[in-house]
């Protein structure tokens, strides 16, 4: 008997609330049929996405399921890691070809999709519909590998949704590490229009973090063009750099910028 309640209460606590639907679909199943993360999706469109469109017509009601979604990203069990490089060899076996690339590879490609979709839909509902950039941030700080797909929403609807960005600038000071990392990355994603980050982007060329600063210093490579003050704290930033893969980036930012890797006199 008490295990019977044990057990009925363990199904309750773990029950899966039903996802609100619009036009007889799920949530979920909006969030697989957008054009997001695939071949043929061009950035920067997403009211021109359908099933973007249905999602935002369900609303804050939306929320908690592309929250659900985002947190698979978590660091699996060993016997889940297992379990997921299996069927994602299994896959690749009886399938032509991917729309999505996987990252990381132990995780199959509709997974990967549905975090970049999830990413996307919180930041364009906002914080009027109790979603927007700060939710995101809280979640994928614990849900480390949907960070690379939700920044790379951040791409996918940054030129349609400019008031994400001080947001994120606001999360390159945090003290918690993996919020700088998930931030720099997400506006290096954004870097064609990101030029209003450049000041808090300077700050982070020294960084402890090596992630944070070469992030950062790839994003000054491509939005600092025509600025002399960039281009002299890299090259200062080359002369002082004991790390090989830093100064391999700022060689980099520093040709972008169309400048030579010669310290300023």
């Amino acid at each position: 008997m008490a295990l019977g309640l044990l057990a009925l209460f363990l199904a309750l606590r773990n029950r899966v609330p039903p996802e609100p639907t619009y036009q007889g679909k799920k949530v979920s199943e909006w969030l697989d049929a957008m054009a997001y993360a695939t071949g043929g999706f061009q950035p920067g469109k997403p009211r021109d996405d359908p099933a973007f469109a249905a999602i935002g017509r369900i609303g804050a009601a939306a929320v908690p399921v592309c929250i659900r979604h985002l947190q698979t990203g978590r660091e699996p069990s060993p016997w889940r890691r297992r379990w997921t490089m299996t069927r994602a060899i299994l896959d690749g076996l009886f399938s032509g070809s991917r729309n999505v690339q996987v990252w990381p590879p132990a995780f199959p490609d509709r997974e990967v999709k549905r975090w970049t979709c999830a990413s996307a839909a919180l930041i364009w509902l906002g914080p009027d519909q109790q979603a927007g950039v700060p939710k995101l941030i809280d979640i994928v700080s614990v849900s480390p590998f949907a960070r690379p797909a939700a920044a790379n929403a951040f791409f996918i609807v940054g030129t349609n949704q400019a008031s994400a960005l001080p947001a994120l600038i606001d999360g390159l000071g945090d003290s918690r590490l993996v919020v700088r990392q998930f931030c720099a990355e997400a506006i290096c994603r954004m870097s064609p229009w990101a030029g209003a980050a450049l000041p808090a982007l300077t700050n982070l060329v020294h960084d402890p973090d090596r992630t944070v600063r070469n992030y950062a210093i790839g994003t000054l490579g491509a939005i600092g063009k025509g600025d002399e003050e960039v281009a002299r704290l890299l090259r200062d930033a080359m002369t002082s750099s004991t790390d090989q893969d830093t100064s391999a980036v700022i060689g980099r930012a520093l040709n972008d910028l169309g400048q030579t890797t010669q310290p300023t006199q």
